[in-house]
């Protein structure tokens, strides 16, 4: 679980800081740091800002503290964050805080920001801006977990885990009892066995106790004249 009081006191207070902080994350992990030649050939194509690597140097390494305006401006928009990541007072920026969080968990997930488009960025920036901390602390546990993701790529997967979130409290723990025994699994796929559990569910307990009974018996004379 994150520990809100201190990624609060981890987060860095000056725009040097946070230039460095997300070109860092940015970075495939086992990957060296995108170069600021690469950066400033990045923010041109992207913005049409001319920068040179050398400037930008000294903007991450707190030598150049007050570049102009539309410089980090460029910069946001390469990082692809609000430009309040980077020159928002300490308050605005811990409130933007799980979002970096998040990009932290993708980043040790082996996920390349970089991979996505543009319009993928923008939908998931988003949908994560709508997420409370509790869902948004959710979704970096699930994106961090390579075996996790990998069931939710599976549509089948994804309908299983709707029907769970509507059952009532109650009834999930019996959901997760029968998808843990493949028997059961199987003996569902049968129409008439749905049927009978159906007409079961009507009964009353003294009625099903009955009703198991003579299973049994059907069960114990099925079985001897197997034997």
């Amino acid at each position: 679980m994150f520990d809100e009081t201190a990624v609060t006191e981890k987060a860095p207070t000056t725009l040097a800081g946070r230039v460095s902080q997300l070109r860092d994350l940015i970075t495939p992990r086992g990957e060296p740091p995108l170069s600021y030649e690469k950066l400033a050939r990045e923010i041109e194509d992207r913005t049409g800002l001319k920068v040179t690597g050398a400037h930008l140097h000294n903007i991450a390494s707190g030598a150049q503290p007050d570049p102009k305006i539309s410089t980090v401006q460029a910069l946001a928009v390469v990082f692809k964050v609000p430009v309040g990541y980077l020159v928002g007072d300490n308050g605005d920026y811990t409130r933007l805080t799980q979002d970096l969080r998040l990009l932290g968990a993708l980043k040790r997930g082996e996920i390349r920001l970089a991979d996505a488009g543009d319009t993928q960025l923008d939908g998931l920036t988003v949908r994560l801006a709508a997420l409370d901390g509790q869902r948004l602390e959710a979704v970096a546990g699930l994106v961090a977990d390579p075996v996790v993701l990998d069931v939710l790529a599976d549509a089948d997967a994804r309908a299983i885990l709707a029907v769970v979130s509507e059952a009532a409290a109650g009834q999930r723990q019996p959901l997760a009892m029968a998808l843990a025994r493949p028997g059961i699994l199987d003996a569902l796929a049968d129409p008439e066995v749905q049927e009978v559990i159906t007409v079961l569910a009507d009964l009353s307990p003294a009625s099903r106790d009955a009703v198991l009974a003579v299973c049994r018996q059907f069960l114990s004379v099925e079985h001897g004249s197997t034997a």
